[in-house]
């Protein structure tokens, strides 16, 4: 009887066909397997907009924060205007804080609000 190892657990199997991007081809996060994605992506302008984040209350309120989509991190500085691709201000939107009235009824409130200040480049 033979010890099976984790190694032999992950191997691919004879006929599997794997692709991996040339070292010279930078990372796009874009599949090129998947019919239509690379046309997609190329196809699609970035919609950008000029956004403030206001500072918020606390020691912390004044402080960069980060938010990363899509593999890609965006430190964002708080009382200036920034330009910014729509997804991530997408994901922003998401980002929700849970606040509580005196008689525990809960409602949620943007984590990090913003106003719009233009359309960008």
């Amino acid at each position: 009887m033979s010890k099976k190892t984790f190694k032999d657990d992950v191997q691919p199997a004879k006929d599997a066909q794997v692709t991996m991007p040339a070292a010279d081809e930078p990372a796009t996060g874009i599949f090129p397997d998947c019919p239509g994605e690379a046309d997609a992506a190329k196809a699609a302008p970035t919609t950008m907009r000029t956004v403030v984040f206001p500072a918020g209350p606390g020691e912390d309120g004044a402080e960069q924060f980060a938010v990363s989509v899509q593999g890609v991190a965006y430190q964002i500085s708080r009382d200036v205007p920034v330009t910014l691709p729509a997804h991530v201000l997408a994901a922003i939107d998401l980002a929700v804080e849970t606040r509580y009235d005196s008689k525990m009824n809960a409602r949620d409130v943007p984590r990090f609000p913003y106003s719009v200040v233009g359309q960008g480049a």
